[in-house]
């Protein structure tokens, strides 16, 4: 080989790699700007930049993984699914992915698919703290509860202040009717944060589980110190009055928290409506609320709903003068 020739191929290999370079730098740089936009909810441009991403290197399994979970943010959990058998393919041992996977499976109600792929991610990392979680809530969709708090137990010895953890372990144990112990969890939630509203309203949940609608009432009303707005606390309240029977106090908490949402529609705060004028015999104006829920909603809502209309249409024509009630 002579010298010119040695340099010109010297010379290929140079390009070459310059080439590769500005491909790796486009597809880190698209992949970049694809996080961003899922961090900003924008996930049709977040698809587009892992697209672009993934032209400029086939294998960039963080691409597929990226796009995988921006498809499941999209709830397209079949198109989702085979983002992650893509990225499986180049890793098949990232964790990460088997988590996002068995994520979409859970969403797409195939629990037992999603219970052995947070096991896969357990073999390769047992102390992933990820596939634990999601092993345990897909336990809990299985009605597995006492095998869910094996999985979240294991969770909080890995770290003790796990706070979503703890939060399942006292809903885990509530679903047990195991409400005192599940009080202590709740409480454990709150000496590491004071504020956190989910504990305090599931608190509150387990006092009207445990029949103790005073306590319940106090602990829903207590949210208000740290969310005067709080819409859901508003709600929470109105339920445990329709439990005690006191549908007009109900109707009123109800209606208060349609006003703090400006009047613009809510399927918990319409049912809670819909369901005092009936007790009201309030027919047509519950029978308002319960189109536009049966309008809106797709599903188990829009099931209840519909059989919930088709009750009060019975009841209003078997009593046109109204049902009497009595409130305590």
């Amino acid at each position: 080989m002579n010298k010119a020739t040695s340099f010109e191929g010297a010379l290929d290999n140079l390009n070459e790699l310059k080439k590769e370079a500005v491909e790796v730098s486009t597809a880190e740089q698209s992949y970049k700007d694809g996080t961003k936009y899922i961090s900003q909810r924008e996930f049709q441009k977040s698809l587009a930049c892992f697209d672009d991403a993934i032209k400029a290197d086939e294998n960039y399994w963080q691409a597929y993984n990226s796009k995988g979970f921006a498809l499941m943010k999209m709830r397209l959990f079949k198109e989702a699914r085979s983002e992650f058998e893509k990225a499986l393919k180049i890793k098949p041992r990232e964790v990460s992915i088997w988590v996002n996977k068995g994520m979409a499976l859970s969403l797409s109600n195939l629990y037992e698919d999603a219970k052995d792929t947070f096991d896969i991610a357990l073999q390769i990392n047992p102390k992933s703290i990820e596939a634990l979680n999601g092993k345990a809530i897909v336990l809990q969709k299985l009605y597995k509860y006492k095998e869910a708090l094996d999985v979240l137990e294991r969770v909080i010895e890995i770290d003790p202040n796990r706070l979503d953890a703890l939060m399942s372990v006292g809903v885990t144990l509530q679903r047990l009717k195991l409400y005192d112990k599940a009080l202590e969890y709740f409480e454990k939630v709150l000496q590491i944060d004071k504020n956190h509203i989910p504990a305090i309203s599931a608190k509150g949940v387990t006092y009207n589980l445990m029949d103790d609608p005073t306590k319940a009432i106090q602990t829903f009303k207590s949210i208000f110190k740290i969310d005067p707005s709080s819409i859901s606390a508003q709600v929470s309240i109105g339920y445990v009055m329709q439990k005690q029977e006191q549908y007009l106090k109900a109707l009123e908490v109800y209606e208060r928290a349609a006003d703090m949402n400006g009047g613009v529609y809510n399927q918990k705060i319409w049912d809670g409506l819909a369901s005092c004028l009936t007790k009201l015999s309030e027919f047509e104006k519950a029978l308002k609320y319960y189109r536009e829920i049966i309008a809106k909603e797709n599903g188990s809502k829009k099931f209840a709903a519909e059989r919930s209309a088709r009750f009060v249409e019975k009841i209003k024509t078997k009593y046109p003068n109204g049902v009497s009630s009595t409130e305590e």
